[in-house]
């Protein structure tokens, strides 16, 4: 049986594109809740009310575990960063 881009796989990246998709799901019926400020370091992140440009930087929902897909965290871009350096580095 086909399942397009939602084929069973073992691979790390058919893992983490599978999360994002169940994210990006959950968030557009109301499973979870788009947060717009980082976790991290408490910064607001929102879009512009006519969406044209991004006022502050935006929240990115991050995954500590992918085996895990709807457990995120939004963190702006610097603490993203942060976190796969310190990551990387361990």
């Amino acid at each position: 049986r086909g399942w397009g881009p939602f084929a069973p796989s073992e691979t790390p990246d058919s893992v983490k594109r599978v999360a994002h998709a169940l994210v990006s799901a959950a968030v557009l019926d109301g499973r979870i809740r788009r947060l717009h400020h980082c976790e991290g370091c408490g910064v607001l992140c929102k879009r512009k009310r006519d969406g044209s440009e991004w006022e502050l930087p935006t929240a990115y929902a991050h995954h500590d575990d992918y085996t895990r897909p709807l457990d995120v965290r939004y963190l702006c871009g610097h603490c993203h960063r942060l976190w796969h350096d310190a990551e990387r580095a361990a």
